[in-house]
């Protein structure tokens, strides 16, 4: 088997545990990842060969240069005479390439680059992907609606390997979701408080309508602060949680999950987020920002409907529409689905992906 370097920014994220999980059946897997304070409550296997790099801070660049000097030796003490790399983040790329690993594959979870394509951030990955092998996208839409406008410049190939459901999860019980006989709607906030408008949209909705409806919130991220000083006893916050071992119980009491994310944001309208897969499994209904991919997922679905942000009347007239008979409609469409094409099967395709590399 091909000796890999997983390198990543973040070393407490699901979809990268999940990431280093299938390159361990399929490598000589060693992965480094620096930590950042958040979602620590997640950890790889301890039969994966995990080496931290440190803690580093968001927005913080000029103090991670002395942790960045430090990874650099690490991985280059690591990295076997014939191994490739597998980074998750520019600056992994850039370090996988400074340690001397020659070879790889650069995985693309959130496309950051395409709100300044001009910016030297987006130029300097646009660089390095020259020097790829492969570019593993979790959206096609990060492909057909930015790189294809650069594609001369790239000798890459690109691949789309979804960020699907783990597969510890498959076993749990799907249940449809049916609305309590007070006619009170849960509507959860699960994972990363990141988008600060739809959040503070959603608590003023839900403190304006609390007889009809209430807030269940599992997750962290920059804006928990603003869940947190909230005093209405009908929003409730459980703080982090650990995936994927605490999402059955999560889901047993939510009946729509809010995934609106701020679509001014061009990574967010073309991501095709793991709420999707996870939401659907759970058969709990999605609510989505407009005009994005996972909207169009889940309108051709027929699981979930689309929220507007032009403005808060927009906002929760859309919610409000979706009533209590049309969430049970959804949830039995979301069930209908099977759990084969939910659950992450990028093992295999990890498999063929490293069979270039022979």
């Amino acid at each position: 088997m091909l000796d890999v370097v997983l390198i990543c920014p973040l070393s407490s994220q699901p979809r990268i545990i999940r990431r280093a999980i299938s390159l361990d059946k399929v490598a000589n897997l060693s992965v480094l990842g620096f930590q950042r304070r958040i979602y620590e409550t997640n950890h790889f296997p301890k039969d994966i060969n995990y080496q931290s790099l440190g803690h580093i801070e968001d927005g913080h660049y000029f103090r991670r240069i002395g942790a960045f000097i430090k990874a650099l030796f690490k991985i280059r003490k690591v990295s076997a005479n014939n191994a490739i790399f597998y980074a998750l983040s520019i600056d992994c790329l850039l370090l996988a390439k400074l340690a001397g690993i020659k070879d790889g594959i650069y995985e693309i979870g959130d496309l950051r680059s395409c709100e300044k394509p001009n910016s030297i951030y987006s130029r300097l990955e646009r660089f390095l992907l020259r020097s790829v092998r492969a570019v593993v996208i979790t959206s096609d839409s990060f492909y057909s609606e930015y790189f294809i406008n650069y594609e001369s410049s790239f000798t890459s190939s690109f691949f789309e390997i979804r960020n699907k459901l783990d597969k510890n999860v498959a076993t749990a019980v799907r249940q449809e979701k049916s609305i309590c006989s007070n006619g009170r709607i849960n509507i959860g906030l699960v994972g990363s408080l990141r988008y600060e408008q739809p959040i503070r949209w959603l608590i003023d909705f839900v403190n304006k309508y609390n007889k009809q409806y209430h807030l269940i919130c599992h997750g962290d991220g920059a804006f928990r602060s603003v869940i947190e000083e909230n005093t209405n006893e009908n929003i409730e916050y459980f703080g982090p949680y650990k995936a994927p071992d605490d999402l059955e119980r999560i889901y047993e009491d939510i009946h729509i999950n809010f995934v609106v994310y701020d679509n001014s944001s061009r990574n967010v309208r073309l991501a095709v987020p793991n709420k999707l897969y996870e939401s659907i499994f759970f058969g709990a209904p999605i609510l989505a920002a407009c005009d994005t991919a996972l909207a169009n997922e889940i309108n051709k679905l027929g699981v979930g409907v689309s929220v507007s942000l032009n403005c808060f009347r927009d906002f929760e007239r859309d919610i409000i529409a979706f009533s209590a008979e049309r969430i049970q409609r959804a949830s039995k469409a979301a069930l209908n689905i099977s759990t084969e094409q939910l659950v992450d099967d990028s093992e295999r395709q990890l498999y063929s992906l490293l069979r270039c590399f022979d």
